[in-house]
């Protein structure tokens, strides 16, 4: 099955799709995440690169999504000569959040396609064009979540975090609201 699906060690090919998604972390700065993707296409990278807020707002998700430029021996190393253009151009990259994916059925890829939990859940309404992408999906839904899920998900934390921010924010309204009277 892993050979199936592809492996981290695996080979990427020129043309091939990838995903690369991160957290820009708690301290980062105001940025414009569109800008992300012209790092990669100047670093000679990828080309017909774009780059977006996933989800978060505090601890934002970027996602990047490209084609390789060239060959590389390993997923891991495009992986890491990203991260080494995003950090290395000054913009906010927490690295134990990097992650990269292949996905299948976006554009033309090459050999290395893996098939991404995106592409089975996406559900898209009609058939992309070849060689478009859909406009990216906002995964934040608050109709389809639990208020903590939903919460996290905009905050870009755990539920765990989100819940925690809640009743702190909760206590204080309430001992505001009691010392007013």
């Amino acid at each position: 099955m892993a050979g199936l699906l592809g492996d981290i060690n695996d080979p990427v090919f020129p043309g091939d799709r990838f995903r690369f998604g991160y957290n820009v972390g708690y301290t980062a700065g105001p940025f414009v995440a569109a800008n992300v993707a012209g790092v990669l296409e100047s670093e000679g990278l990828s080309y017909d690169t774009f780059s977006y807020i996933l989800a978060g707002v505090f601890n934002a998700f970027i996602s990047v999504e490209g084609n390789s430029a060239s060959y590389w021996n390993s997923a891991l190393d495009l992986r890491s000569a990203i991260y080494n253009a995003i950090n290395g151009a000054g913009y906010p990259i927490q690295p134990q959040s990097v992650q990269i994916d292949f996905p299948q059925g976006q554009g033309n890829v090459g050999p290395n396609a893996i098939p991404s939990p995106a592409d089975v859940a996406s559900g898209s309404g009609g058939a992309v064009p070849p060689g478009t992408l859909p406009p990216p999906n906002r995964v934040c839904d608050f109709h389809a979540m639990n208020l903590p899920d939903w919460l996290a998900c905009q905050l870009g934390v755990t539920t765990t975090s989100a819940t925690i921010i809640g009743a702190v924010v909760g206590i204080g309204l309430f001992i505001a609201v009691t010392r007013r009277g």
